[in-house]
């Protein structure tokens, strides 16, 4: 028989914050496409480890808004990280990050 895992409290979670941005670039990004790309990008701009630690995942995409999350601590790092990005898989981007808000409905609204 096995040993079934203990599950971990919503206490001891890590908190999450979710962060709505906007993305203008000269090609059209497909949702897995972006998401690729920008943790890509992510990991050689600070490195496989650090970037586990931020907890970035592309949550919604369409057209040019989307919602990333990442950790509430590592928020305002997370931030700055993608708001320097300039290129992504060789395409020119502009990507700025508009609001921040502790639930994903909230931002869902603004898109």
């Amino acid at each position: 028989m096995q040993k079934q895992i203990p599950r971990i409290k919503p206490s001891q979670r890590p908190k999450k914050r979710y962060v709505l941005f906007s993305l203008s670039s000269e090609n059209k990004f497909s949702f897995p496409m972006l998401s690729n790309a920008l943790w890509n990008a992510i990991v050689f701009e600070i490195g496989k480890p650090e970037a586990l630690e931020l907890g970035f995942k592309l949550m919604v995409f369409s057209k040019e808004n989307g919602i990333f999350r990442c950790r509430r601590q590592k928020c305002e790092k997370t931030k700055k990280i993608v708001n320097s990005l300039k290129t992504v898989s060789g395409v020119k981007i502009s990507l700025k990050t508009l609001k921040t808000s502790g639930t994903i409905k909230k931002l869902k609204e603004k898109i």
